[in-house]
């Protein structure tokens, strides 16, 4: 009891830490903290103190991890940068850690932590399939916009300013970025390879390649582009069709994988005798860790065989 109320105590100092660097930090826009951080340090020179938010990411570009956490949490669409993720899943660790470990000791304390982990990377990746399946619908209507303004003559420039005016998120988001990379001075061959590097999209990937090619060769590139359009459009409507037909298998995929733990734990709740071996011996308890990891392992096995027909 005495160590779960030192895991207690730890993850309420170390929630109370994040939420201060949290309240403390100069901005939720990434570029405009980082660009704070370094007029700051230029203006108070090298010994000014650093916060623990400064010094966290200091460390994650010292060792490259700093650019693909941030690429990663971009691609989710999460309005964080690098120092700001791992604290606040230190935080939500410690919390579900300390819960775990009040109630079932500190083992349950540190599987309820890993699981913790393994959620919020989880949802990462739910969320960037989500957010491309959002762009990819957009592109059909953010080429016609931009056929339409090739055609009256505009450069590719403002018509990818002119999406990023009239088109909801998430397309507004990276093509007001594009535009604003073309109006400091990039190229547009630049400001297109940055946004193919940022969303993982192969209909995005086909449409900036063609741009590419168009610009490079001197093509129609308005022609291209409506023969673009129309390709997204089938593969759209093709991958609808798949994915009603796939329906089937994947609620199968999510029965089974619920099914066990939800099984265990109306067990517990209504008959916890009969769940007792498994949880106060040493033997229980490695039987429901390899279970577990058996179990993720299946889901992970059907996602990727579903994944593989529906993308």
């Amino acid at each position: 009891m005495n160590g779960a109320v030192m895991v207690c105590l730890g993850a309420a100092a170390l929630a109370a830490l994040i939420a201060g660097e949290l309240a403390a930090r100069p901005g939720r826009d990434l570029l405009a903290r980082r660009l704070h951080r370094y007029v700051t340090r230029r203006a108070v020179g090298p010994r000014r103190r650093s916060s623990a938010l400064r010094w966290l990411d200091r460390q994650l570009a010292r060792v490259g991890a700093a650019a693909a956490i941030d690429g990663r949490l971009h691609e989710a669409g999460v309005p964080l940068g690098a120092p700001e993720a791992l604290l606040g899943a230190a935080a939500a660790m410690a919390a579900a850690g300390a819960i775990a470990a009040v109630s079932g000791g500190l083992a349950a304390g540190a599987a309820a932590a890993a699981a913790c982990l393994a959620g919020g990377w989880w949802w990462l990746g739910a969320a960037r399939d989500l957010r491309c399946r959002r762009l990819e619908r957009q592109l059909p209507a953010a080429l016609d916009l931009v056929i339409g303004q090739l055609r009256a003559h505009r450069s590719p420039a403002h018509a990818i300013a002119e999406i990023a005016r009239r088109l909801p998120d998430p397309l507004r988001t990276e093509c007001a970025r594009v535009a604003e990379e073309l109006a400091l001075g990039a190229s547009l061959a630049q400001g297109l390879n940055a946004l193919r590097g940022r969303i993982p999209s192969r209909a995005l990937d086909a449409v900036v390649t063609a741009m590419l090619v168009a610009e490079q060769s001197g093509g129609n590139l308005a022609e291209c582009l409506a023969r673009q359009s129309d390709a997204i459009r089938e593969q759209l409507a093709f991958l609808h069709e798949v994915r009603a037909v796939t329906a089937h298998a994947r609620g199968t995929a999510t029965v089974l994988s619920v099914l066990p733990a939800g099984i265990a734990a109306a067990m517990l709740l209504l008959d916890p005798g009969a769940m007792a071996p498994l949880v106060a011996s040493r033997a229980g308890r490695t039987l429901l860790a390899v279970a577990a990891a058996l179990q993720m392992g299946g889901w992970y096995a059907m996602r990727a065989m579903i994944r593989g027909v529906t993308r």
